[in-house]
């Protein structure tokens, strides 16, 4: 069965390039409340009151979760590495899902 796109992926493009909360991008959050209660995911982009969220599974980059900011409860883990601006390029599923498992370790 193949994958349907995010139909509002224009829209996330746009937040990828011209987030206005940059300080949340490549954090990792755990949703508090929907299907996915008690996932976590990485921010991809911000903007206003929503998140662009991937977890590399589910939700790759191709797919992005929005959800609203009061729904997730932010971890103070960052992948910082992960989400470098500098070069344009947004990170493949195969790694978000790395730095996911490597920032939700116990013992961290």
């Amino acid at each position: 069965m193949k994958k349907k796109a995010f139909t509002d992926y224009g829209a996330f493009l746009t937040a990828v390039s011209s987030s206005c909360r940059s300080d949340m991008i490549g954090r990792l959050v755990r949703s508090k409340s929907g299907h996915d209660k008690g996932r976590y995911y990485l921010v991809l982009a911000a903007a206003d009151d929503m998140l662009y969220l991937a977890d590399g599974r589910k939700r790759g980059i191709m797919n992005p979760k929005k959800k609203n900011i009061r729904h997730v409860q932010i971890v103070h883990k960052v992948a910082a590495d992960l989400m470098n601006k500098e070069n344009g390029k947004l990170p493949s599923d195969l790694e978000i899902r790395a730095a996911i498992a490597e920032l939700t370790k116990e013992g961290k």
